[in-house]
């Protein structure tokens, strides 16, 4: 089911410091949050990036799952750009697929999409994906955002996978 909406994208308002909130018309409720998570790459010098390592995750609440609105990826794409270009190009991104209820794979797609979004409003931003096993054998999509002129860029990207290979399915 698709819903027209009137808005170009949603109004949206900080909820707390690196997070975003903002309803729509069909009575959905979203947050985007961009939380400080150099600790959950290790120790690493590199990898902790002078602290500028921001994970990206996002909720959303609706009653109807099967309604599709285009303009919750234009309000997401827009809150990403904003936070993204504000931090600079040294700072790195990451995004987790939450995969509880096993549509991880499916948020991953969309993700691509949204990527797709990104790229047009952020040059130079390169997207890394990685698929991981769990514990259980489920499977986590990651992605790494980093821009191409990041000083250790080739350095950083290799201790990243590096890193999720060693350590992601022994926790």
């Amino acid at each position: 089911m698709s819903v027209k909406s009137t808005h170009i994208r949603y109004p949206f308002a900080p909820l707390r410091e690196g997070a975003f909130f903002f309803p729509t018309d069909n009575g959905c409720f979203y947050t985007v949050e961009f939380a400080k998570s150099a600790i959950k790459l290790g120790k690493d010098t590199l990898l902790q990036n002078n602290g500028e390592v921001y994970e990206i995750s996002f909720t959303g609440t609706c009653d109807d799952i099967a309604i599709y609105d285009s303009v919750v990826s234009a309000t997401l794409i827009h809150i990403i750009t904003t936070n993204i270009i504000s931090r600079g190009d040294t700072a790195v991104h990451f995004y987790v697929c939450d995969n509880t209820d096993g549509f991880g794979k499916l948020r991953s797609r969309l993700f691509d999409l949204w990527y797709i979004g990104l790229e047009k409003e952020i040059a130079g931003l390169e997207k890394f994906n990685y698929m991981l096993k769990g514990i259980e054998e489920e499977e986590y999509h990651v992605s790494l955002f980093i821009f191409d002129n990041h000083p250790e860029y080739d350095n950083y990207v290799a201790s990243f996978e590096k890193n999720l290979s060693e350590n992601f399915s022994k926790s």
